[in-house]
This record gives structure tokens, C-alpha cells and sequence, in this order.
């Protein structure tokens, strides 16, 4: 942890770094600040470019976005993100390979991972019941889950308390996946992957 004597800075993610280590991290992760000049023109250029193709991979041929919005949207965004993925697999994969841009992970993660069709297999309140269920996961799950989350994220500005909102929120994702999949339960180190 920072130690409170240190000067902290939060990188672009929320986590808590002191001076020193900020002027360790690579140029992806620094804080704009301390990148150096060099590096982060490039940086800035090439993911400039990965954000405009991704836009014109994802958007092109739907409405703007700004006309559409919530499941209108997303509704259009499937039908091309089908129609792309079919004609160009292989251009996709290897743009997988290479990052998705920051911007378009909340967007593109659901649809590699078919989430949507897995959401309608589910009643509509589904995860609801989940959380709000009386059940518990098996006591390992539950030990497990608790031990993960005191340790989760301890530099993460949102995470440092263990009763923050977003602390009981992924305590929640993650007791509602246990309750979900009996078989598999929690795994440790599930937290990063749900955070």
C-alpha cells in the first residue's frame, strides 16, 4: 500500500501508486503526466488509429450512436457486429490479439462472449433472485469469496474500503455466479475477472 508519508498519485484506473512507483510504470499505464514525451506521442497515435478502426469495424452502417440509444442500439450493433464477424473473422481475431481499445471493451467483451443469448436463456430478474436470495454458496465459496475481496484491489480508490459500494457490488457478482454454477462455484481470483 501507499504509505500515507508519500506523495500518491492514481494512475488512469483509479489505482493508488506513490511518486516513485508512478515513474515506473510503462507508458500505458503512467499517468498522462509522467509519460514521457517520445513514447506517448507514438502511443496516443497508434491507439488513435486501433480506436478508428474499431469504430469503423463496429458503427459502420448503423445509425450514430447519438440518435440511437439503450437496446436499439445494441440491437444494431449485433446485427453488424454478426454481419463483420462472419466476413472477417480472421481480421477480427487478429485485432483481438493486438487489444481492444479501452472505449469499446464494455461493448465488444458481451459479444464475444454470446452474453447476450445467455441473458435470454435466463428469466428476466435473474440475477435479482440471485442476489437477493436467501441461499448461500457452498461455506468454502463464501470463505473464498470474502478472503478475495479483503484482498482485491487494495490500491484501487473504489475498492480500499471493504463496505465501498463497488466492494459490495463484486461481493455480490460474485455470490450470485456461485449460487448460478453449483458445479464450479467461486474459484479464486474470479474477483479480477468480474471487477
Amino acid at each position: 500500500q501507499v504509505q500515507d508519508s508519500e506523495r500518491a498519485l492514481k494512475d488512469r484506473f483509479g489505482f493508488l501508486v506513490s511518486v516513485s512507483e508512478g515513474q515506473q510504470f510503462s507508458t500505458a499505464l503512467r499517468p498522462e503526466s509522467k509519460a514521457s514525451s517520445g513514447d506517448s506521442v507514438q502511443v496516443r497515435k497508434r491507439n488513435a488509429l486501433r480506436v478508428e478502426k474499431w469504430t469503423e469495424m463496429l458503427f459502420s452502417g448503423v445509425e450514430t450512436r447519438t440518435e440511437l440509444s439503450g437496446e436499439r442500439a445494441f440491437e444494431q450493433q449485433m446485427v453488424q457486429w454478426e454481419r463483420v464477424y462472419k466476413k472477417q473473422k480472421s481480421k477480427i481475431k487478429e485485432r483481438i490479439r493486438k487489444g481492444i481499445p479501452e472505449p469499446f471493451r464494455g461493448q465488444v467483451w458481451p459479444l464475444l462472449a454470446n452474453a447476450r443469448k445467455l441473458k435470454a436463456s435466463k428469466p428476466k430478474d435473474y440475477y435479482r433472485k440471485l442476489v437477493s436470495s436467501k441461499e448461500d454458496p457452498a461455506d468454502e465459496d463464501l470463505k473464498q469469496i470474502n478472503k478475495d475481496i479483503e484482498r482485491a484491489f487494495r490500491t484501487h480508490t473504489h475498492f480500499a474500503e471493504r463496505n465501498s459500494p463497488l466492494a459490495r457490488a463484486l461481493w455480490n457478482i460474485l455470490r450470485a455466479y456461485a449460487l448460478h454454477d453449483h458445479r464450479i462455484g467461486y474459484c479464486q481470483g474470479m474477483d479480477g475477472i468480474a471487477a
